[in-house]
């Protein structure tokens, strides 16, 4: 009976564990995959983002550069007609037929015009002063565009002298720059037109010449813009297709996890082995450099032994020195003597000489 109940213990725990296993790995999945989730809907929200970011840019980037063509295209007149007087033409004609030429060229334009600083094209201002038709000051300041024929129509430019209606002129004619004009109206053949003029300030050795303008539609920029359409009509698709590659690739990552997790454990296990041996290892090295250390203790004594004999040496030398200079200075007073005595000898011997035994 006992052990029954004993089994039956072991049983309910076992069946305990068991199920808070389970339970704790439905839980990892559940809370895995929802992170995932949220992961691919972040992705896709980004990759979205950019790819619009892109489409603008791209977009942004082609009127940036057909601008940027209308100011080359007003420069490159611009410098053609300041030429034609150092060719010897100054017929205004001829400027009302290359603004044409030009005008044709780019058949996108609303219109072109040339304003002339005073007498800087022909020097003859003052013969069309007040003449029926005219630009103040007699100065050539005329645009060119197509009639409702789709003929070409040269106009003469009354408001450039006018604040405000003459912003086209005034503003690079001010800073001699090339300059972007906010947008205005303009009525072309009885229709009002919203446009913009992009200005190239023509200058000649440190002098401002002329203004030339290229004038864009705003309402053909805007059809351009609009011409933008995110993916191309293939938005859902590229969408729907992109969130079912996250949810293969995040299928593929919980598999992924099990396995990495499993050999997480076989490289933990790995990596205690190498901790414990690089204790061992380092225990060693630590022993060795306590007796190395001992070495070098007892190789500093033997040389402080060694420097004390060396002082000790050097101390006998020195007074082996000094004895020798004493026993030199010893001998020499010992000549001296033997050789006085000498003297001394030979003199007594000339004295005994001197007497005579009776």
């Amino acid at each position: 009976m006992a052990s029954q109940l004993k089994d039956k213990k072991k049983m309910s725990t076992r069946a305990q564990m068991l199920i808070t296993g389970g339970l704790t790995i439905m839980l990892g999945f559940t809370v895995t995959i929802g992170v995932l989730s949220w992961q691919s809907g972040k992705e896709q929200k980004t990759l979205a983002e950019k790819y619009l970011q892109q489409i603008a840019q791209s977009r942004g980037l082609q009127v940036q550069q057909e601008l940027s063509h209308a100011r080359d295209v007003a420069s490159h007149l611009g410098q053609s007609l300041i030429a034609l007087p150092h060719a010897g033409i100054t017929d205004r004609k001829v400027v009302d037929k290359i603004m044409e030429y030009s005008l044709r060229a780019n058949p996108d334009y609303l219109s072109m015009s040339v304003i002339f600083e005073p007498n800087a094209f022909d020097g003859r201002d003052a013969e069309f002063v007040n003449q029926p038709g005219q630009a103040p000051q007699g100065r050539y300041a005329w645009f060119v565009d197509r009639d409702q024929a789709g003929q070409f129509a040269m106009h003469p430019l009354l408001s450039i002298l006018t604040p405000g209606q003459g912003d086209y002129y005034q503003i690079p004619q001010q800073s001699k720059k090339d300059t972007l004009i906010e947008p205005y109206s303009y009525a072309y053949n009885g229709v009002p037109t919203l446009l913009t003029s992009v200005a190239a300030a023509i200058i000649e050795q440190g002098t401002l010449k002329a203004i030339v303008t290229s004038d864009i539609s705003l309402a053909s920029l805007q059809q351009k813009v609009n011409q933008i359409k995110p993916w191309q009509g293939r938005g859902f698709a590229v969408v729907a297709s992109e969130v079912r590659n996250l949810a293969q690739r995040s299928a593929s990552a919980v598999k992924e996890i099990a396995a990495l997790i499993e050999e997480s454990s076989v490289r933990v296990e790995s990596g205690v082995r190498l901790v414990n041996d690089a204790g061992k290892t380092m225990q060693e090295m630590t022993q060795a450099v306590n007796s190395v250390q001992g070495i070098i203790g007892e190789i500093v004594s033997a040389s402080d032994e060694q420097a004390r004999g060396i002082t000790q040496v050097t101390i006998a030398v020195n007074e082996m020195d000094g004895t020798t200079q004493q026993n030199a200075a010893l001998v020499q007073q010992m000549s001296a003597a033997a050789s006085s005595l000498e003297d001394q000898a030979q003199q007594l011997a000339q004295t005994v000489e001197q007497f005579h035994l009776a």
